[in-house]
């Protein structure tokens, strides 16, 4: 059963709850741990008061983790839970004395089973299990992502890279692919840190030539090929039209990309990215914006010099266009692509899940009109893409982009609006030319399954700020 099953009814769960009871099961794992006190950090934050209790006293080895002096071994007298989580156990039996003891309140409350083990015997009211992810960690983060009311903060994205690494041995392991990684360097972006983690777990940081080779390959085929669940108003979306590079020469060619090198714990925030010398084309995962716009060019204000791309980065190389985007509150900081339009009149999407792409028929950043960049919002595997958190996003906040003179221009936000997909403001999207603005697209609503779409498309507008 895959997460994006529950994740509405999870939501309604976490949101009308007030007093939470998470209990972990018998000789839980590091990920186990860290996940429940995540939660439970995240939660405690909010006005509810949660309990966090686990039969077995938790090893001395996990004393670092942010909370580990609230879990309990018994439910308090004087607690009186309206919901139970249960974190990473295959059935009900295997929490021990905490189920045991309170048979009554086990039988009469809703029970939320969050797990990724295919041995899980769905026993809750509500069942998010992943059964993509290394770790629950992961699912948590998903469930806590999607989740407006809730936020993760430094210490609860520690607490998940945690999970994250104990159970992939700091991302050393065959188990972790690029979408872990990419959920690894998020958590880093909010504060997580790894350094401490690895000395704390008493990990050996090995990374064999091999191993790397591998990873990069997959990485290759996962996030360059397997493009993310993002179309721009496009009404016409296959989530399965996703295929695999035409030939092998592609994974061969590609430059190594070393996770662990990706996850230093350095300040540096740059997103996890592929570099190989093969373009990547995306046109034929794209759509028509809507039957009433298939001439998108008739929406823009101007129409920006065409110049050679890097083929290695899919980059216009004219120093004026812009080249990055940075946006401080959400801790990104990301190359920019230079996108068009396909044979058909169908607007191109980043080729991969950690860049950001600008529409180059329309104004550049900073220019009389209205400059459009598109992201990401997650990949076929629900994990966070490069504008996941775009919601998050205020009036007021700023963004940054910058080209390649290192000429940085600010702008700040004005609102966001939801659209349903198909149908949107197209001339105040791409055509408002009375100042000079940036709009920041993505995905948003739920996945629709009998459409392979999103039913809503997420769009922040921004002016330039001089």
């Amino acid at each position: 059963m895959s997460l994006e099953y529950n994740e509405e009814k999870t939501r309604e769960f976490l949101q009308k709850s007030s007093r939470p009871l998470i209990v972990i099961s018998k000789n839980p794992s590091g990920d186990v741990i860290s996940s429940a006190l995540a939660l439970f950090w995240t939660l405690r934050k909010t006005e509810k008061t949660p309990q966090i209790v686990c039969a077995d006293k938790i090893s001395q080895k996990f004393s670092f983790l942010t909370g580990y002096d609230l879990i309990e071994q018994k439910i308090v007298a004087d607690f009186n839970p309206d919901l139970i989580f249960v974190i990473g156990s295959q059935n009900l039996k295997s929490l021990g004395k905490i189920y045991f003891d309170n048979l009554s309140i086990f039988s009469n409350l809703p029970i939320v089973n969050f797990d990724y083990h295919n041995l899980n015997e769905n026993f809750g009211t509500v069942n998010p299990i992943d059964l993509t992810c290394v770790s629950v960690s992961e699912v948590v983060a998903k469930t806590i992502e999607t989740a407006s009311f809730l936020e993760i903060d430094n210490e609860a994205a520690n607490l998940l890279l945690v999970g994250i690494i104990e159970k992939t041995n700091n991302l050393q392991s065959t188990h972790a692919d690029s979408e872990v990684a990419c959920l690894a360097k998020y958590l880093l972006h909010l504060g997580a840190r790894r350094n401490e983690i690895v000395k704390c777990l008493s990990i050996k940081e090995e990374f064999s030539k091999l191993k790397q080779t591998l990873i990069t390959a997959s990485f290759v085929a996962t996030a360059g090929i397997f493009l993310f669940q993002l179309t721009i108003f496009l009404p016409q979306f296959a989530k399965d039209s996703y295929r695999l590079a035409q030939n092998a020469e592609l994974a061969k060619s590609a430059s190594n990309l070393n996770l662990q090198e990706a996850l230093r714990d350095d300040g540096d925030n740059s997103q996890v990215s592929i570099v190989n010398n093969k373009k990547i084309e995306s046109e034929e995962f794209s759509g028509v914006f809507s039957d009433n716009s298939n001439n998108i060019e008739n929406k823009t204000a101007t129409v920006a010099t065409t110049v050679i791309k890097n083929p290695a980065t899919g980059i216009t190389e004219n120093k004026e266009l812009p080249q990055k985007l940075e946006i401080p509150k959400l801790g990104i900081k990301t190359r920019i692509q230079h996108i068009g339009l396909d044979a058909n009149q169908k607007m191109k999407v980043p080729s991969n899940n950690t860049d950001v792409a600008w529409f180059n028929l329309g104004p550049k950043p900073g220019e009389i009109g209205s400059a459009v960049i598109v992201g990401h919002l997650d990949t076929r595997f629900s994990r966070p893409a490069v504008f996941w958190n775009l919601h998050k996003l205020k009036a007021g906040d700023d963004i940054f982009v910058i080209d390649g003179n290192n000429n940085k221009k600010r702008f700040q936000v004005v609102s966001s609006e939801k659209y349903e997909t198909g149908i949107a403001p197209m001339e105040k999207i791409f055509g408002a030319n009375d100042g000079a603005y940036l709009n920041l697209i993505t995905c948003g609503g739920v996945w629709d399954e009998t459409k392979n779409n999103y039913t809503e498309r997420f769009v922040v507008f921004t002016e330039y700020v001089l």
